[in-house]
């Protein structure tokens, strides 16, 4: 059984630890922090590089539909920490759906 990510949101600031919260289609909600994010040297985080982090929900009953981007200083962030986000607000959100 596929359950569906409804939402995925990730939040920069340049003042506080990057957040990642993930939205099942029964209103489940998990979140991870990261580290706070770096300025951008070059390019600004974009919408699409977390959706494909975020996307890759292998091994768990999920998939991706929705996701949401709020950069508004222009920040960068790795992609290992993204996914190490990923995993985390994933397991939290199998987690919830089992106590149910």
């Amino acid at each position: 059984m596929v359950y569906s990510l409804v939402k995925s949101l990730c939040s920069l600031s340049d003042i506080q630890a990057v957040q990642i919260a993930v939205e099942d289609e029964d209103g489940h909600v998990a979140k991870a922090e990261g580290p706070v994010p770096e300025a951008a040297r070059k390019i600004s985080l974009a919408r699409a590089q977390v959706e494909e982090q975020i996307g890759k929900t292998g091994g768990t009953p999920f998939c991706l539909r929705e996701t949401a981007l709020v950069n508004p200083d222009g920040l960068i962030l790795p992609p290992a920490a993204i996914g190490d986000m990923r995993r985390r607000a994933l397991e939290e959100l199998l987690e919830k759906r089992r106590l149910v």
